[in-house]
């Protein structure tokens, strides 16, 4: 008989944990809920060949760390001491070296990481920015936030080239923005999310709305795109609704919709999806994984929508806000409201899922 998809691997890994420097201001065992903004990791994010693990946090603070979670470089601006929202690595030979992290202040910052510095800073006036993403080839980057514009920069000049906006409902987004996402395989395309329930799939060169996908509640680093599938997780929902749904980028219709599964004590309307991402290990997009803001776990599945493991991580006292695969390797970055980043050998849960019993 095959083996029970949601086992732990029989001699599982020992989940490594880095320790941020201390951001609490006197390491307190109890935080005030101002502590708890400050120690908050917002977001994880591995480089193109994983050697170096980003993570930034409530305080306004960068940490990054090298594979042996000793730490690289610490980063911090005058600027602000808001939190640090969004990270992205470029990918490219040219920008594989910058980090651009997006915070509510309305600043966008780019950081050279190897030489420790900070390289540029734009002001978005007006706006708290929640979400950012760099192109596949290194040509734009984009800002999402508050004041839900879809803001479209060129990457080599730091300057503005576009901004998406819709008066009508349909044309635009109606309420804050929360991720952005360029597609690998479409240049000219990049999709938003956000409050509204609507997740838009705006074309460059025109200027406009090309496709919909209804429904999915946007309240994190919460679309993910692999080849032409799009993955989103929803932090609401309604009552015929799942957590999870995969949709075809060229049609925009919903393939299937991912329960997260049941877990006694909880129902359905009160997980709240807040981060998702494709593994990068065997570059097929064969599984994804999603992060929970209220049951305070992670979970693997596959793209079948099969859950693979329930507890990525033991189930614990606090939020998961955000996850990222490392590229080509076999390790999630898990980071959590309190501060804490783990990493998690998730190839590990494959494994176990393929043996069959003895």
């Amino acid at each position: 008989a095959p083996k029970s998809r949601n086992m732990p691997p029989k001699q599982a890994a020992k989940i490594p944990t880095l320790k941020p420097r201390n951001v609490l201001g006197g390491g307190k065992a109890t935080l005030t809920q101002s502590d708890q903004e400050k120690a908050c990791c917002f977001s994880v994010r591995w480089n193109s060949d994983a050697s170096l693990l980003a993570c930034s946090f409530g305080d306004g603070s960068i940490q990054i760390f090298g594979r042996d979670g000793g730490m690289f470089a610490d980063f911090r601006t005058a600027l602000t001491d808001s939190p640090m929202t969004c990270l992205r690595w470029g990918s490219t030979l040219e920008t594989r070296k910058t980090l651009i992290a997006s915070s509510v202040s309305g600043h966008v910052f780019h950081w050279d990481v190897y030489e420790r510095k900070m390289s540029n800073s734009i002001f978005e006036q007006g706006n708290q920015i929640f979400g950012c993403d760099m192109s596949y080839d290194g040509e734009y980057f984009a800002t999402v936030g508050m004041d839900r514009k879809v803001r479209v920069y060129d990457e080599a000049l730091r300057e503005l080239v576009l901004e998406l906006e819709g008066e009508e409902k349909g044309s635009g987004h109606q309420n804050r923005v929360f991720c952005c996402k360029f597609p690998f395989k479409h240049r000219d395309l990049v999709l938003t999310g956000g409050w509204d329930n609507m997740v838009y799939v705006w074309d460059l060169r025109s200027k406009m709305v090309v496709r919909r996908l209804p429904g999915p509640h946007i309240a994190g680093d919460s679309i993910d795109v692999w080849d032409d599938t799009v993955l989103t997780g929803s932090g609401m929902l309604e009552p015929d609704e799942k957590n999870l749904a995969l949709w075809d980028l060229g049609t925009a219709k919903c393939i299937q919709q991912v329960d997260w599964g049941y877990v006694p004590g909880y129902s359905r309307e009160q997980t709240k999806v807040v981060s998702v991402g494709f593994s990068r290990q065997d570059r097929a997009g064969k599984y994804f994984l999603a992060g929970s803001a209220d049951k305070n776990e992670a979970r693997l599945f596959d793209i079948d929508g099969e859950l693979v493991a329930r507890y990525l991580l033991p189930r614990m006292d606090h939020h998961v806000y955000s996850i990222h695969c490392s590229i080509g390797a076999s390790e999630a970055a898990i980071g959590c409201n309190d501060g804490s980043v783990h990493i998690v050998p998730y190839v590990d849960h494959l494994a176990a899922a393929a043996e069959p019993d003895e």
